[in-house]
């Protein structure tokens, strides 16, 4: 049997995972393919998809990471297409609109609602997200926390992916197949007032056919939180601080930190997690300072190289061009 030391003791592993989002339903998919005893629970969501509040975008890369847990694009995504539009600029990207309850049911639908006995387990993963329910408290001058509302809505044409800037965020138009989009925004600066009311006037301009739903939600945009490792408690995506703070992008950070822990715990040794993730996501912590940046209206052309690296990694590929339109957009939407 899979042995494991916690605090200089050996001993099975038992591992629970708080939270079924992406993190932990990955997590709990990986081990169970390892053979190694693991029990989720989650919380019930009073959104109409049953999920938390989320855009439904990612990129190419982040497809061939679910492809690698045997789950095929055909089975959640929804549509691809090869551009965005950002400030009426029309920029380069291999990005998928995706079925996110779906990709959720098929990574594993064996989640658990009731309350365990933590005492039960070895190791407590963390992975509640926003709620960061089971590791301490993040310093205030430390998180960074944007808000976020959106409208599910059904058109009566083909749905055009968009991103505009705003103060301290962006609205978006997000397709979900051809004629139905997620009509959103979020910001760190604006208040959750101010954007429903600049979503709601966007989607009266769209003049969409049907309302579906809407949901609003806050986002941690604060870049790594360390150490993830608290006794035998261990955060893991957005518990975590690993969104992408330049873009709001969350769901490939949180597939790649559940791969990486999956894998420290069937090798039976964490103590290297820390590292690991501060090695694949310190660049993170750059981006949080971008952010920063723009809350004054500035944005230096050095910090153009950490921004690329995110846009790319979201999957977009702007052109030198499009970076100096994006950074002006920023700056002048920003002062």
């Amino acid at each position: 049997m899979l042995r494991y030391g916690i605090n200089a003791e050996v001993m099975p592993v038992r591992v629970v995972i708080m939270g079924d989002g992406v993190a932990g339903r990955t997590l709990c998919r990986l081990l169970k393919m390892r053979r190694l005893e693991a029990k989720l629970y989650g919380k019930k969501k009073d959104t109409k998809c049953g999920i938390r509040p989320c855009g439904f975008g990612i990129s190419a890369s982040c497809v061939s990471l679910v492809t690698k847990l045997g789950i095929l694009p055909e089975e959640y995504v929804l549509r691809h297409d090869d551009y965005v539009v950002i400030n009426s600029r029309r920029i380069g990207g291999n990005l998928y609109w995706i079925d996110k309850p779906k990709l959720l049911k098929v990574i594993t639908a064996d989640v658990q609602y009731d309350e365990p006995e933590l005492d039960d387990y070895d190791l407590i993963i963390d992975a509640t997200g926003i709620a960061r329910a089971y590791s301490p408290p993040i310093p205030h001058s430390q998180d960074k926390i944007g808000i976020t509302y959106q409208q599910r809505v059904i058109m009566n044409t083909d749905v055009t992916p968009k991103f505009d800037a705003i103060r301290g965020g962006y609205l978006w138009v997000i397709p979900l197949g051809e004629k139905e989009a997620h009509i959103g925004g979020g910001s760190v600066i604006l208040s959750s007032d101010e954007i429903k009311r600049m979503v709601q006037e966007l989607v009266h301009k769209l003049k969409p056919t049907q309302f579906v739903c809407s949901c609003s939600e806050p986002v941690r945009l604060s870049g790594p939180i360390l150490p993830a490792l608290h006794g035998k408690v261990i955060t893991t995506g957005e518990s975590a601080g690993l969104v992408v703070p330049f873009g709001a992008a969350g769901i490939r950070t949180a597939l790649e930190s559940a791969i990486i822990l999956a894998h420290k715990i069937y090798k039976g040794d964490v103590s290297e997690y820390d590292k690991t993730l501060r090695r694949r996501f310190g660049w993170l912590s750059d981006l949080r300072v971008i952010v920063d940046e723009l809350e004054k209206g500035r944005l230096s052309f050095l910090s153009m190289g950490t921004a690329y690296r995110a846009l790319r990694y979201q999957g977009l590929r702007p052109t030198l061009p499009d970076l100096l339109h994006i950074r002006r957009t920023l700056i002048e939407v920003n002062r």
